[in-house]
């Protein structure tokens, strides 16, 4: 018999062996009326990689379609076998919220937080005891007035920018550099149609647009004009999130792992030459080219950058950390604008509905002609009134994160505990059992999947229906789920936190851009939502769409 042949059979015995051993140990669990279990391990097919290879292929779906079961088969959790290691995945919300409140002194997240370190934004392991350092003191520095500060800059960079959304040029040396991403071409329209169109790559240009205010109020200026592709990369960098973070190798024929890693490079090269210039600024020294103002830095960065200046941590330290703040920000704040926006447009009456909301809030004041040449289009917006008095907007940003936040919660158990079930009434049955957490293990909570029992979503997650938020508001029981569910929306393991400045600023961009501009589909076809594909943290969609992006009239504040 051939040495491969052999080899072959080895392979299919050992993981047929593997599959039935595993088998039998999930069904005789399942059977147990013990009042005392562990989380049931769903079968497997190879002993060590156990279910490496079906989380790395989607590991979404094949956490949702464990999940498709009786409710009360698995107790709430159940548990998974990845490279030697169990994992216990929580699927009921309110276990969930037990375990990680009133049991959070016996799980471990910087060991977690320090891995997806290495495997995801390049870190060294040899620094994790500096790194620990240099985290506490910024996540000290990440506070809700530093990033609302940082909000606020982004969005009077976009009230510059929004009347710009277009240009109407066919040449591609005039138009913005957001719309030679966005693939921009001035559309032939009817002769019926007065105002002219564009036709654009919706997702592109939105990202673009807010991301590269986002860049800008936290770096400047001139690290957007030096390293124009970093929105690109972040991008890229998030698509292979996942399969970094469980450890693909680099010689793997994956498209989506080579390109986030030459993503990483790029941007780890961006961030240490702006740490350069930056401590050059700092003592009053020339940067030297191609650096020129820094003036324009955020505060949050330039107190971070201190703090490791202080305590002298090289680049090698600080930089993975500051990609990940980079990453969570780009990927949280700019992921839930686009999607927003689509679903206002696309969805038929709420756009007017919420400019009849916003019409006496976001204005223009009247332009001056001087020698016959208007002054720039700018925009006047109250963000107080628009959280005071725009319930339908209000909604459909906290419905856009209801349906495309997806936060993972990871943590290392140190010490062996137990949570009676009774106690999360995800337990049915007619005798009360508790479900016990062994020390060494992992434990992992996707809000994804928790959400569908909780009474904060709605029945169909596909759906967009932000009426629903509106008859909450007069019950006592909706009353704060939204901002509720804005700031679980940042509880993963790179926390973004979340305040009512922040959601003030993301409010103001949304309306100042539906105000100003139609978005449309092309001549002959019907508005379509593309399909989501869950990388991370957030919802991207699967392809871009193409739509027509008109001006509209406006009305000027006399």
């Amino acid at each position: 018999m051939p040495m491969l042949l052999q080899v072959l059979l080895a392979f299919v015995i050992i993981a047929c062996a593997t599959r039935l051993t595993s088998g039998r140990r999930f069904n005789l669990v399942l059977a147990s009326r013990d009042s005392l279990q562990t989380p049931t391990t769903l079968p497997y097919w190879l002993p060590y990689f156990g279910h490496y290879f079906e989380l790395c292929r989607d590991w979404r779906t094949f956490l949702g379609r464990a999940w498709s079961v009786p409710k009360d088969t698995y107790h709430g959790a159940l548990s998974l076998y990845v490279l030697g290691r169990k994992c216990s995945v929580i699927y009921h919300h309110r276990l969930a919220r037990t375990i990680f409140q009133e049991h959070a002194d016996h799980l471990d997240s910087e060991a977690i937080r320090w891995q997806l370190l290495i495997s995801v934004f390049g870190a060294i392991g040899s620094n994790q005891q500096a790194y620990q350092k240099v985290e506490k003191q910024a996540q000290a520095t990440l506070n809700e007035c530093l990033v609302s500060d940082l909000m606020a800059k982004a969005c009077a960079e976009i009230r510059t920018n929004a009347p710009e959304l277009v240009s109407f040029s066919e040449s591609i040396v005039d138009q913005n550099s957001w719309e030679r991403l966005a693939e921009a071409l001035v559309a032939q329209q009817p002769h019926r149609m007065r105002l002219p169109a564009v036709e654009v790559s919706f997702f592109a240009l939105i990202k673009n647009i807010v991301g590269q205010a986002l860049l800008t109020a936290l770096f400047g200026k001139e690290f957007v004009e030096l390293f124009p592709s970093a929105l690109e990369d972040l991008s890229a960098l998030d698509n292979g999130w996942g399969y970094l973070a469980l450890g693909l190798p680099r010689w793997l024929p994956v498209r989506h792992v080579s390109q986030a890693l030459g993503a990483r490079t790029r941007l780890l090269d961006a961030i240490s030459s702006f740490l350069k210039a930056l401590d050059a600024h700092t003592t009053d020294e020339d940067p030297g080219r191609p650096w020129r103002d820094l003036s324009d830095v955020s505060a949050l960065m330039k107190e971070r950058h201190a703090f490791c200046r202080q305590e002298g941590f090289p680049a090698e330290i600080e930089r993975p950390a500051l990609l990940a703040l980079v990453w969570g920000l780009h990927t949280k704040l700019v992921s839930l604008v686009s999607w927003t926006m689509l679903r206002i447009w696309a969805t038929p009456g709420v756009v007017d509905r919420i400019r009849d909301e916003i019409q006496h809030l976001v204005t223009t004041p009247q332009r001056r002609i001087m020698f016959g040449i208007a002054e720039p289009t700018r925009l006047s917006i109250d963000s107080d009134g628009l959280v005071n008095c725009c319930p339908l907007l209000k909604a459909s940003l906290y419905e856009c994160a209801r349906l495309y936040c997806s936060p993972i919660s990871v943590g290392l158990v140190k010490k062996s505990f137990t949570v009676p079930l009774a106690k999360t009434t995800c337990d049915s049955g007619e005798h009360s059992k508790s479900i016990h957490i062994e020390a060494g293990d992992y434990i992992a909570f996707a809000a994804f999947l928790t959400k569908r029992d909780d009474p904060a979503s709605l029945d169909n997650e596909e759906d967009f229906k932000p009426e629903t938020w509106l008859t909450r508001r007069s019950g006592s029981e909706g009353d704060g789920l939204g901002e509720a569910l804005l700031k679980d929306s940042g509880n993963d393991l790179f926390n973004v936190p979340w305040s009512i400045d922040t959601e003030k600023e993301i409010l103001a961009i949304i309306a100042g851009m539906v105000s100003l501009w139609d978005v449309s589909a092309p001549s002959g076809k019907e508005s379509v939502v593309p399909k989501r594909s869950f990388s991370s943290a957030f919802a991207q969609p699967v392809s871009d769409i193409r739509v027509l992006v008109s001006s509209r009239e406006f009305p000027s504040m006399r």
